[in-house]
């Protein structure tokens, strides 16, 4: 019994010795390191109506989130495409119900977000956070949202309105006068036109923006304009030439004094329609000639001499130039000259002086019956018209200074 008691002690030694030891002993602190991570999310919504809020969601519209200098450069494009810095910023797209998010984002300050509508122009964009939570200028509505994330933040409700641009029309019909007898026959098929800004006095200015051509039923249309001042011109000119044209539904437009244009204001979503051009086909007049040197002094032209300058000029009644120049031709090594795509009218001929030839005589050697004689060596007269489309006998004859 007494060994028993012994042992016991014995044992209870033990166990107070070990715990002795436990208590004394240093056990290393574990400490597992958990990264807080943030993130951003909101909508994307059309305007369908124009009343500045969102109606439709914009799925697969684009939204960024990144540096301010290179977020906005990159609009269209997957910046994972790109190459740096551009590839870092974050993107993603909207979603069925125009909603978005960027996860596992780090901490960031004064980042921008930036919705983007790639399928078509947006008139309009009004980003602004909903939930604000202290950001720069965030409630303020604005094209963009500006965000920073603290730890562990959700930034929620960064939602954006997209208003669609919306485009005009301008449209009309050409008809043509195929037999000239002063009746429309039916449509001009396969005719081109160009839209071009205007003047306030109602002339195309700078390039063309666009070009047309009529269907089988004459009619041309030119699609997504914006609002603005334009002119219509018709530019099948060498076949055809204009009659007539105007807005046949007129709506205070400009009304243009020149037939080969059509002056259009439009206002936005506008659809101006009649914007009409009454053609006929074009005859072409010519008026060709030659110049000669009278070298033996006998009022005959007796070999052909180059290099002189006729011009061309429609003239009045009393045989007199007006207005600016039609044409000018150098007169060729052979001695002649031609003027080509001449109107019916009146014109008259001149050669030009120069210092070494004077004008001997001048004349149109088979004049039509009613067409005036010269009254100045150096002017031809000559009148175009149906029964005449071609005068080419006009001589100058020159002798030397």
């Amino acid at each position: 019994m007494k060994n028993i008691q012994y042992l016991v002690f014995a044992f209870a030694l033990m166990l107070c010795s070990c715990s002795k030891e436990a208590e004394d002993e240093v056990i290393p602190e574990i400490v597992e390191e958990i990264e807080i991570l943030q993130s951003v999310s909101g909508s994307v919504f059309l305007d369908d109506d124009g009343d500045g809020t969102g109606d439709t969601a914009m799925e697969g519209g684009y939204v960024y989130l990144g540096d301010p200098t290179y977020t906005v450069e990159i609009f269209g494009q997957n910046p994972d495409t790109l190459e740096a810095p551009y590839n870092e910023i974050n993107f993603t797209i909207v979603d069925a119900d125009g909603n978005y998010s960027f996860d596992n984002l780090p901490i960031m300050e004064n980042q921008l977000i930036a919705a983007y509508n790639p399928f078509d122009v947006a008139a309009n964009t009004v980003g602004v956070d909903n939930t604000p939570d202290g950001d720069f200028i965030e409630d303020d509505p604005f094209v963009v949202i500006n965000v920073s994330l603290d730890v562990g933040e959700h930034d929620d409700g960064n939602d954006f309105v997209i208003t669609l641009k919306v485009f005009s029309t301008i449209s009309g019909y050409i008809n043509n006068d195929d037999d000239q007898d002063g009746t429309l026959d039916g449509p001009l098929t396969n005719a081109k036109l160009w839209l071009s800004r205007r003047s306030d006095g109602g002339t195309p200015i700078g390039l063309a923006l666009d070009n047309v051509f009529t269907d089988e039923n004459g009619y041309y249309e030119f699609v997504d304009v914006s609002p603005g001042k334009y002119s219509v011109t018709f530019a099948d000119v060498v076949d055809h030439r204009v009659m007539s044209s105007g807005d046949d539904s007129p709506d205070s437009d400009h009304i243009s004094t020149w037939k080969d244009w059509v002056s259009v204001d439009l206002i936005e979503g506008e659809v101006d329609t009649d914007n009409n051009f009454n053609v006929e086909p074009n005859t072409w007049y010519q008026i060709a000639g030659s110049v000669l040197l009278d070298t033996d002094l006998d009022g005959t032209g007796d070999m052909p001499i180059g290099g002189q300058v006729i011009e061309v000029y429609k003239r009045d009644d009393d045989l007199n130039p007006i207005g600016d120049r039609v044409g000018w031709n150098n007169v060729g090594s052979n001695g002649t000259f031609s003027f080509t795509f001449l109107y019916e009218g009146k014109y008259i001929l001149k050669i030009v002086d120069n210092q070494f030839y004077n004008c001997a005589s001048s004349s149109d050697q088979t004049m039509e019956v009613g067409e005036p004689a010269g009254n100045n060596c150096s002017f031809i007269p000559i009148d175009l018209f149906v029964s005449k489309s071609q005068d080419a006998d006009n001589v100058f004859i020159l002798t030397n200074i």
